[in-house]
């Protein structure tokens, strides 16, 4: 995630309307620079808009809503009507504009907080209802408020906390800042795998213990035996072919046999004929 733009108005200390660009000079080409500030000059409210802005929360008072801010009495700068806090960030090769307001009516009386979330460049805005809006920056993110203001935007005092978290927490934040869970993932897909082809492997050589190796003079009995079985059966195949061969020429005596019959008797018919005459 790489924020792009910080858009307040009338938030806390910083009563007025203002646009902190990151793409801009002289902030667009500095690596590393610091907020500084005396106390009250609104540090820490800049931090918070980014928070509010994705999320309606900040790490001073939660979630913020119209009962809770009434109680509070901050947030919404003095003598104000209206306050916003927006951010512009970009993702995965896209932009977009999330937004927190809230404002008093004209009985002087504090409506409920607003938020909305759009894409840039076009200000479209999707299609949410505010209660949705941290649920799809979280999506878009892929960091929930707590990770976030743990590691994104560490308020003060909360940096002692991120490095007294137990190591479990400090190295789910890290991979999921950094994207490299993905390396996570696939070392617990390779040994996953190892385990499965070690498992094969083990059982194969399983397999080859059990096998009883046929001792060299029984494989030669053996040759031997198919040896003369092949013999054995040449020999049956020849005998059969013989006797198709007999049985072909009984066929063919049994037909010249008959037609014999036949020529003598047309004969012996023949005879009696010149007999009569």
């Amino acid at each position: 995630m790489k924020i792009l733009r910080i858009h307040i108005k009338n938030l806390n200390s910083l009563n007025i309307e203002t646009v902190i660009d990151f793409t801009k000079k002289p902030l667009n080409n500095t690596g590393l620079f610091a907020i500084i500030g005396p106390t009250g000059s609104g540090k820490s409210t800049l931090l918070d808009a980014v928070l509010l802005s994705l999320f309606g929360e900040i790490p001073r008072a939660g979630k913020l809503s119209k009962k809770n801010l009434e109680d509070k009495g901050f947030i919404l700068s003095r003598n104000s009507t209206e306050c916003y806090a927006a951010v512009d960030y970009e993702i995965n090769n896209k932009q977009y504009r999330s937004k927190w307001s809230i404002s008093v009516n004209r009985n002087g009386n504090m409506r409920d907080y607003e938020m909305e979330l759009a894409t840039l460049p076009d200000e479209k805005l999707l299609n949410l209802k505010k209660s949705e809006v941290p649920a799809e920056n979280e999506k878009i993110i892929g960091l929930n408020y707590g990770q976030f203001s743990k590691s994104i935007v560490l308020s003060q005092g909360e940096f002692a906390e991120f490095l007294k978290a137990d190591k479990k927490t400090r190295s789910e934040l890290l991979e999921k800042i950094t994207g490299t869970e993905i390396y996570r993932k696939i070392g617990a897909a390779a040994y996953e795998k190892h385990k499965t082809e070690k498992e094969k492997l083990e059982n194969i050589e399983l397999k080859i213990n059990t096998v009883e190796i046929i001792p060299k003079e029984i494989i030669k009995e053996k040759l031997s035996e198919i040896k003369n079985l092949k013999n054995q059966i040449s020999q049956i195949s020849q005998k059969i072919k013989d006797n198709n061969v007999s049985i072909q020429i009984k066929k063919e005596l049994n037909l010249i046999e008959k037609k014999f019959s036949e020529i003598l008797l047309k004969i012996n018919e023949n005879e009696m004929f010149f007999d009569k005459n």
